[in-house]
């Protein structure tokens, strides 16, 4: 075997080991991370706080009061045009991107650096329900952390559907 052609074995070798200890030690991470996060099933059963239900004796619903009272609606429910002119408005590149939109961010910190306060956000429709279901609305880093690691948990956890 000639010298040239060990080297190029050599070099595979090495390369196929530090990508492969690089992968186990991202799902190692991952792993631990989404250990300390929520499950992503309360996202399912999620029912905003502060709404008061009154039920007759038979378990019927007679009104709702607070400030979240409307009824959830599955996703078959919702009709396709609202579904794209939500996504449209609030996260366009929904379906391209894995829970945190980089480009977004990108884009809105650049244009607040630019205007020398908050006026535009980068959260995704995931972050958005992330905040919503597990977190407060506060503007800390920590909480944006939170919301990140949430996000993409939920992104490997859920369909887009169900998001």
């Amino acid at each position: 075997m000639s010298n040239k052609s060990s080297n190029w074995i050599i070099l595979a070798i090495c390369s196929l080991s530090i990508g492969s200890s690089i992968a186990i030690i991202e799902i190692i991470l991952w792993s631990a991370v989404d250990s300390l996060l929520p499950t992503s099933q309360k996202v399912i059963n999620f029912s905003r706080p502060g709404t008061l239900t009154l039920l007759s004796s038979g378990g019927k619903i007679i009104q709702k009061l607070g400030p979240a009272t409307q009824e959830k609606l599955s996703a078959e429910d919702i009709p396709i045009l609202i579904k794209q002119s939500f996504i449209s408005a609030e996260d366009r590149r929904f379906y391209q991107h894995k829970g945190v939109d980089l480009w977004g961010i990108s884009r809105a910190l650049f244009a607040n650096l630019r205007q020398g306060s908050v006026k535009e956000g980068g959260s995704t429709i995931t972050q958005q329900l992330a905040r919503t279901v597990f977190l407060n609305q506060s503007r800390t880093i920590t909480r944006k952390i939170k919301e990140i690691a949430l996000a993409f948990k939920l992104e490997r956890k859920l369909s887009k559907e169900k998001i």
